[in-house]
């Protein structure tokens, strides 16, 4: 009962407007990391690919990322943005996890200026699993949980959920 009731607080307090999945803009998030450290604290399983996350975080992703494909690690993707045939995805996915009723994925975006982002997703005030917080950020090399835990305390630069958040 106690874990249930944390869990509704810390979804609750990263609860999206239903405007936001409609396309309508936020209010840009808050400067602080608070909701990204709480919802990293919970016990995630990490998947290897995006085909191994259930279809309600697949989908959320989908529409924060207006369907833009994203390869999945060690697949062929566009680091610089470059032309090529057959087009290949601009994001290429870092790291992912999921658990009842929240999921994170960290995926890289390519161009001039080759970056990361972090997507948290919890259920919004209509029930549904949608991105709640977003925040850009500097990870070279490898990346787990930990890892990303402690940049989310202190490297992560939020953006305004509602928009991409692929800014070169």
């Amino acid at each position: 009962m106690r874990r249930a009731l944390a869990a509704a607080l810390c979804l609750s307090a990263l609860a999206l407007p239903a405007g936001a999945r409609a396309g309508k803009p936020s209010p840009a998030p808050p400067a602080t990391p608070a909701p990204a450290t709480a919802l990293l604290a919970r016990d995630f399983r990490v998947v290897p690919t995006l085909a191994d996350l259930p279809e309600s975080v697949r989908r959320a992703l989908a529409a924060y990322l207006s369907n833009a494909p994203v390869a999945d690690p060690g697949q062929p993707w566009d680091a610089t943005k470059k032309a090529s045939k057959p087009p290949r995805a601009a994001h290429r996915l870092r790291l992912a996890g999921y658990t009842d009723g929240a999921a994170f994925v960290a995926y890289e975006h390519g161009g001039k200026r080759r970056h990361d982002h972090l997507a948290l997703m919890g259920v919004d005030d209509e029930g549904v699993l949608a991105v709640t917080y977003a925040c850009r950020l500097e990870a070279p090399g490898k990346l787990d949980l930990p890892r990303l835990r402690a940049l989310a305390k202190t490297g992560c630069e939020a953006v305004v959920v509602g928009e991409r958040g692929e800014t070169d």
